[in-house]
């Protein structure tokens, strides 16, 4: 059963004949007809709303953009000790609610029943 089963089974061996090269060629050329042509007409558009020509731009690909948002988002996250002092002062709140000190008055709240719980629900 498996002796007609080889690298033409799954297809492998398909670019051999040199028909899908020549589809793949066609298409290919066809695709970058294509980005030359919207990226010219978003130049041609940049240019007539005023904005300087870069000369430095890939060919449409917005790499200067990404770069660009990439940098501004690698500044607005906090570094790790930043991200530690977070968590700390979380748990701290949390643990001074749980003790009945979390209130801004200072004064400790109780239960109604008139306890306090001091082992957290998680344990």
């Amino acid at each position: 059963m498996m002796k007609g089963i080889d690298a033409d089974y799954y297809g492998y061996r398909d670019d051999d004949d040199g028909v899908l090269e020549e589809l793949e060629r066609a298409a290919e050329e066809g695709s970058l007809q294509q980005a030359r042509e919207d990226w010219e007409a978003r130049k041609a558009a940049r240019l007539a709303a005023g904005e300087p020509a870069d000369e430095e731009e890939s060919d449409g690909e917005g790499d200067g953009e990404e770069a660009r948002r990439a940098e501004r988002f690698q500044e607005a996250l906090p570094d790790r000790e930043a991200i530690e002092r977070a968590i700390l002062e979380k748990r701290k709140r949390e643990m001074l609610a749980m003790l009945g000190g979390g209130d801004a008055g200072g004064a400790p709240k109780h239960k109604e029943e008139g306890s306090i719980n001091l082992v957290p629900k998680s344990w």
